[in-house]
């Protein structure tokens, strides 16, 4: 009846009997109902104009459902900016429409010139990560800066964390990012409190303060913040448990979840070694050899190494052969190295094994013995030690500790890698797709290259820097994978940021040849020479 009055159906048009008679309807449980409301809201017919209730009713029906997409579209098709932002977040994560986040981009990038605070906040958030569009910190920069110029604290936050990082500004500028987490931390923004004690703890803009950041970690667990929950967890058991401060150490060590801070992980190694964790004492004899995370003392590290290997510690046994073989912290001793090596090896240590395996190949601290060599290489690659498959390739190449053998020398590697590829090994990964790649054991096979390089990449710690060359050049050539030269760019730019020579002579050449970029010559110049 509602309906009719709207439309004028049977009856002329009125539209405050429509509005009385829809919200019956809606209070009864009509969501129909609701939703006819949300447009006399919006249009002021039949009832005062009011936006902010209009989207009220919008939300309340998109979350009763899993129609929201259709909502949404509706109300924003009927000019409801409101809706038009959950729209776009519809788009990037996929909920209740296929995912389009270039969509999501476009039209959250209409909604932001409109002065949309939302709007403007999400779409320095979409150049931040690259949703939508390529990534742009200095474009996120700036809108952040106007949405928290607009009063939105989240953006704030981001220009904080941009300004702590010196991505998207000028410069780095920590005091700054402090400055900016105080100011919201007044403001009793909730992740602030958490990031002001990280701030503190870590010495971030202002001078380290252990009892300030534990404050405010405590403060922000109160109200319910998960990264601060954690902290104070960490703190409770690092100070009780070596296991836990080894660990700690190792994340700090290898950037695992955090930042690398390797003086971070010295003391937290330091700790745990004073709790009697070996493998503590171990990490802290290879920091002393390599002086990260502390001033460089080869005898110290020596020492250390040498008295956990007297307690039969395995690594401990191989890194001291290592430091008899090359004469760190001590004077070097062949002959030491091997049985070193060789009481390392007994206890199933293969980086032992290996070694053993190339003195027996070159006779230094041994009897030269090439077939011993060969043997233990085999061994090794059954047993899919990565590093013994080239090893044995050369071997039947050479014919060092066997008979020459070229077609083993090739086809034994392919068949290698491949199996230990399947079980996940990067390094695996990325030499099968050698192979494929260009033909080395195998048929040459692009697409299946195309595929290990990407499986390497994912699979490795860090990443696997060559496997990413070779991916760039696949999308460059379009070969095993469809052409894209933007995407190519687009890691050849990520790897020579990181500082890989091969990659900045190649950016160059991209710059020079216009692949995937405008062609800059002065650009590509700057580049070469960095490379040279």
């Amino acid at each position: 009846l509602g309906y009719y009055y709207d439309k004028g159906i049977g009856t002329e048009i009125d539209k405050n009997m429509a509005f009385q008679l829809y919200l019956r309807a809606a209070n009864n449980g009509n969501d129909d109902a609701l939703y006819e409301l949300s447009l006399l809201y919006e249009s002021g017919e039949g009832v005062d104009k009011d936006e902010e209730e209009a989207f009220k009713l919008i939300k309340e029906l998109a979350e009763k459902d899993h129609m929201a997409f259709q909502s949404y579209k509706k109300a924003a098709e009927n000019g409801n900016d409101d809706a038009l932002y959950e729209l776009s977040l519809l788009y990037e994560s996929g909920e209740g429409v296929d995912k389009n986040e270039k969509e999501a981009f476009k039209l959250i990038k209409k909604l932001a010139k409109k002065d949309h605070i939302n709007a403007i906040f999400q779409l320095g958030n979409y150049y931040k990560k690259g949703i939508g569009t390529k990534k742009d910190k200095n474009m996120a920069f700036q809108l952040y800066e106007k949405a928290a110029e607009y009063g939105n604290d989240d953006a704030l936050y981001e220009l904080s964390l941009l300004y702590e990082s010196g991505e998207g500004v000028d410069k780095k500028d920590e005091a700054m990012a402090f400055e900016l987490i105080k100011q919201l931390f007044e403001k009793d923004h909730i992740n602030a409190i958490f990031q002001l004690g990280y701030y503190y703890d870590e010495g971030i803009g202002t001078n380290p303060d252990e009892n300030e950041a534990f404050r405010l970690y405590k403060l922000a667990a109160d109200k319910g913040n998960n990264d601060a929950k954690c902290k104070l967890l960490f703190l409770e058991l690092i100070e009780e448990n070596s296991d836990v401060q080894f660990l700690s150490g190792y994340y700090f060590e290898e950037g695992i979840g955090t930042k690398k801070d390797k003086n971070m992980a010295f003391q937290l190694y330091e700790k745990a070694a004073k709790n009697r964790n070996d493998d503590a004492l171990c990490k802290l004899g290879l920091l002393y050899e390599t002086g990260e995370g502390i001033n460089k003392n080869e005898k110290k590290a020596f020492q250390l190494i040498k008295e956990l290997a007297e307690k039969d510690h395995v690594n401990a046994m191989f890194i001291l052969g290592d430091y008899y073989k090359k004469g760190i912290g001590t004077k070097k001793d062949k002959h030491r190295a091997f049985q070193l090596y060789k009481e390392a090896a007994e206890y199933g240590n293969n980086d032992a094994l290996y070694e053993l395996s190339l003195l027996y190949e070159s006779g230094e601290g041994v009897n030269k013995n090439e077939e011993m060599a060969f043997k233990l290489i085999k061994k090794l690659a059954e047993e899919d030690y990565i590093k013994a498959f080239s090893k044995l390739e050369w071997y039947y190449y050479k014919g060092i500790g066997t008979e020459i053998n070229t077609k083993k020398a090739i086809e034994l590697p392919f068949k290698y890698y491949k199996g230990s590829a399947k079980k996940g090994h990067s390094k695996a990964q990325f030499k099968l797709g050698m192979c494929y790649n260009f033909g080395i054991g195998t048929k040459i096979h692009k697409k299946k290259a195309f595929h290990l390089y990407t499986k390497s990449t994912i699979s490795a710690k860090e990443g696997h820097n060559v496997a990413q060359y070779e991916l760039s050049i696949l999308y460059e050539t379009g070969e095993g994978v469809n052409k894209d030269e933007k995407k190519s760019f687009e890691i050849i730019e990520e790897l020579a940021n990181k500082g890989d020579v091969s990659a900045q002579h190649r950016l160059g050449y991209y710059y020079e040849k216009g692949i995937g970029t405008d062609v800059n010559i002065l650009k590509a110049l700057e580049l070469y020479h960095t490379a040279a």
